[in-house]
Parts: C-alpha cells; structure tokens; sequence
C-alpha cells in the first residue's frame, strides 16, 4: 500500500497505525498511551512539530492519505543541505490537478524522540494551502512508526517501540 484512508474518513476515530506491521486499528477514544496535545487546524487537519538536523522544528500535517511525504520548497531552497536532487515525477493532488513535481531524498528528521529514515519527498509550495505547513507526512513517513492518534480527544504520541501501543488509558 501507499497510502491508507484519508482523515476525512478516519478523522472522528481514535487509531493505532503500526506502520512497520502494516496494520490500523480503531478504538474508543481515551483507549491510546497518547498522551502529547494534537493541533486540529479549523479545517479539521492535524499537525504535528518536526524536528530537523540542527534542531530547528517545523509544523507538518499528518496525512493518512498522502503517498508520499511533501516538503515546502522555501525549506529546500532555505536548508538544501537537508535534501539530494532525485528528478521529478508527475503526480495527482487531492482536487485531482496533476502536475509534474521535483523530488529530493530529505536527510532524516525527528518527531518527539524517534528518529525517521531518510527518504524521497516530493517539493511543492505549501504556502498557498489555506493552513500555512511546512511539510506534510505521508505514508513513506506513517509507515516507519507506530502512532497512537486519539484524534477525537485530540491527543497522540509516536514510538518505534510497542512503548505508545499499550492500549492503556491516561491517568
């Protein structure tokens, strides 16, 4: 797979995405160690701080249905030692315009304390979206984690350990 459902199916659920299993499951929400405030923007995406090599920390939206994770281009021009020239490739956006888009290999990041490979993004202008991100995260970056994702109770937590996964509620 390359991408799962997108949130506006999933948006009203609390999820467990082991992304190394492949798996997604739903549970009641309050169900999850997820325990770190979830920013929900008011068109219902949520976001998440990334942090780069250097420590500087950027907002990125958290896209079930991405296939592939998107960087803005002013962090590319700002940060290219973070990023190889890969080419280009054509894709699909969410309203269906298709565009013929550069792609680079992004060195590897942070999200909390787990680390994330480094992998091929593509680079888009974000600044246009109505919500202002810097990257948005997509199934080559969902995929390398587990993420509990209480989403109606607006809490997560990321782990590449079972450690997030326990099913457990908050205290």
């Amino acid at each position: 797979a390359r991408s799962l459902l997108g949130l506006d199916v999933l948006g009203e659920h609390a999820l467990l995405l082991d992304g190394p299993a492949a798996t997604l499951h739903t549970t009641v929400a309050g169900d999850l160690a997820a325990h770190l405030p979830l920013e929900r923007g008011t068109r219902g995406h949520r976001y998440l701080p990334v942090t780069l090599p250097g420590g500087r920390v950027v907002r990125a939206l958290w896209d079930t249905g991405a296939d592939i994770t998107v960087v803005d281009r002013e962090l590319v021009t700002s940060h290219p030692e973070l990023f190889t020239a890969l080419g280009s490739a054509s894709g699909t956006d969410s309203s269906g315009t298709t565009a013929v888009t550069d792609l680079a290999r992004m060195e590897a990041y942070r999200i909390t304390d787990v680390p994330f490979a480094s992998h091929t993004v593509a680079i888009a202008d974000l600044t246009a979206v109505p919500e202002p991100i810097t990257m948005c995260l997509g199934y080559p970056t969902l995929r390398q984690a587990i993420w509990s994702m209480d989403l109606p109770s607006g809490r997560w937590a990321v782990s590449r350990a079972k450690a997030c996964s326990t099913g457990e509620p908050l205290s």
